[in-house]
This record gives structure tokens, sequence and C-alpha cells, in this order.
């Protein structure tokens, strides 16, 4: 397993990183042969953090990895924090395809990073969205904290370490429902035939850090592998091919 000393970072962006025929022939991977490596863990950065099960991970395909990382890229910074408490409140994060589309649906959640605590999200109601019309004299006796809770509770909220964040009903559009073929065909990486394996005298772990680096992939220790993202690292063990 790769050690976290032993992450490579790169700064390449995804579009760099979609393999082209060649590469996918020379270390024998396609859609039909996904024996031949496996998905070890995966990382996040300070500026994209978000926590989620291995499991999810390793059951995306390379393509869906491939998509969601594009969809990562182009989010600003403040859909990025959006992006990351959305996946805290859990409430589209069970798979990769949920994953993807709260990726494009973003608008269905509001966001205010400024709200901590039950007592900040009474305050902001009061002040700042002027929910209730108090008299100034009023609001020294008035209890934000319960008010906030109430809220909280109503909206189906949670706090995050970007900030409060609740569903605000907006219609959920599913862009994506789990079928390759509505992945964008330039972030398909896994499309291309099964190519011969005879003749082969490097290992198959050099094969494939030798065809994978110039595109902006990255090995460990000789037996894993580094995929950067712009945010996201995924690690990928490699397994010899039969002989």
């Amino acid at each position: 397993m790769i050690t976290r000393n032993e992450i490579l970072e790169t700064n390449s962006m995804i579009s760099d990183m979609n393999l082209d025929v060649r590469t996918m022939e020379s270390v024998g991977i396609t859609a039909d042969n996904p024996q031949d490596f496996f998905i070890n863990g995966y990382s996040s950065t300070e500026d994209c953090p978000f926590d989620l099960p291995l499991s999810v991970i390793q059951s995306a395909s390379m393509d869906e990895l491939n998509y969601f990382g594009k969809l990562l890229e182009m989010q600003s910074d403040g859909d990025k924090d959006k992006f990351a408490a959305a996946v805290t409140h859990g409430e589209y994060a069970g798979s990769m395809k949920d994953l993807i589309n709260l990726a494009q649906n973003l608008d269905c959640y509001w966001l205010y990073p400024t709200v901590r605590s039950e007592e900040d999200y009474g305050y902001y109601l009061i002040d700042e969205l002027d929910e209730l019309k108090l008299p100034e004299e009023a609001k020294k006796y008035f209890k934000y904290e319960e008010y906030g809770r109430d809220a909280v509770s109503k909206d189906k909220g949670q706090f995050t370490e970007q900030g409060y964040i609740y569903n605000n009903q907006n219609t959920f559009t599913e862009w994506y429902r789990g079928t390759e073929n509505e992945i964008p065909k330039e972030y398909r990486v896994m499309s291309f035939p099964q190519p011969e394996r005879g003749g082969q005298d490097k290992t198959f772990q050099q094969q494939f850090c030798n065809a994978l680096s110039p595109k902006g992939w990255f090995c460990g220790d000789g037996h894993d592998v580094c995929a950067v993202w712009p945010g996201v690292t995924w690690l990928f063990g490699v397994n010899p091919l039969p002989a």
C-alpha cells in the first residue's frame, strides 16, 4: 500500500489525463479487463476537502472517476465549498452516480459560510434575512439560539466545516443515470478493445508506470500508482499480468 509520504503531487489538469488508445493497449487495460488494477484509496486537499467511504470510490468505473474529476475541476471556489458541505450533508453521496449528479445540482442547496451554530443561524435569520420584524428593544430579549434550533430542525440542515447547509427544495435533476454511454466521450478512458498480451519482456507494473506517467499519472513504489485531479488523488494498486 502506498503511504502518505509516497503520494506524488502534480498540477496536471484532468484534460491531460485522458489516456489514448496506444497507452491503454500497451498496458492491457480496458473496460473488459478491469482485474489488472484496483483502487487502494484516495485523498483530498485543503482546497477541496470531502470525505467519502472508500467503497463508493472503489465501486466506480474509471470513466466515472474521470468524469467526476472533470466536474470538480470546473467548480468555482464557492461551488467547491458547497459541494464539500453537501457531501457531508450526505443526501446525495452514497454512490458515484449520486456524486456526479450532486456536482451538477448545487443550486439545490443554500450554504451560509459564516453560520457555525444554532445561535449564529438565529441571528442570521433575524438580522440578515429579516425573517421576523423585531423592534430593536425586543432583540435584547429574543432567544436566538432556540429560534435557530427550530429552523435547523425544519430545514433538516447540517453544520459543516464550510458552514451551515440545507436543501432548498429546488428540483434535483438526474443528469447521469449510471450508464457509461451518458458520460461525454472526451472523458471516457476505458472504451478500448482488448489488446494482445504476448511478448512482454517488462513487468506489468513497470509498463503501467512508464505508459501512464507522461499522461499525468505517477508511480509510488513501483506497485502503486497515483492519479491526481485538482483537489483529489486516487491511489491504484497494480496486479501483474498472468504468465
